[in-house]
């Protein structure tokens, strides 16, 4: 086997945490900075691993396929992930994947972080940055629905990142995990 995936990281030690929370919160953003600090963490966004498999936007499949059919393709991405060796995996869970029924029942049990903001906050950024014009309302009905609620509810770590700057917001979980750029610390593991 090339590289060992997610379903044998538990006997290599790896830690996998699936990143949630709603669209414009900085999921990507601040796992992406944490990967750049940290050699032994890998960063993962599960829209991306969905394109890979499907060979078109993940945003299209959803559209074309439903969310039933995009929820087996998260796990799919999922299963077919490559630790390499990382001691520290986030796997970036889009919105798509969080709203099938099936993936969250996936992910149920294992380790969630969730990362979040004041809900305007989000709003705003995923208006100044995406092709996304959902209203406010549609937004938190999307977004904050109680399927949604249930699922961030469950995570084991929990950021804000209201008001933060990037840097603050990486800080803040790369401490909460025991992780210091560059190095992983004992209870990173």
């Amino acid at each position: 086997m090339e590289g060992d995936n997610i379903s044998n990281s538990q006997q290599n030690e790896s830690k996998v945490y699936f990143v949630i929370g709603p669209s414009g919160c900085g999921k990507s953003k601040i796992c992406g900075h944490i990967e750049k600090k940290h050699e032994d963490v890998c960063h993962y966004n599960l829209d991306e691993e969905i394109e890979k498999i499907c060979g078109v936007k993940a945003s299209e499949y959803l559209g074309s396929n439903g969310i039933q059919k995009f929820g087996r393709r998260s796990i799919e991405a999922v299963e077919k992930l490559n630790c390499d060796g990382h001691k520290i995996i986030l796997i970036d869970v889009g919105a798509g994947s969080q709203a099938s029924q099936e993936f969250r029942d996936f992910i149920a049990n294992k380790c969630m972080l969730l990362i979040t903001a004041e809900n305007k906050e989000c709003h705003n950024r995923i208006l100044k940055g995406r092709n996304d014009e959902r209203s406010f309302e549609g937004y938190c009905n999307d977004e904050f629905s109680d399927k949604r609620k249930e699922l961030y509810e469950k995570a084991s770590v929990q950021i804000n990142t209201t008001g933060k700057d990037i840097e603050e917001s990486v800080g803040e979980l790369m401490n909460k995990l025991g992780i210091k750029p560059g190095v992983l610390s004992e209870n990173g593991k």
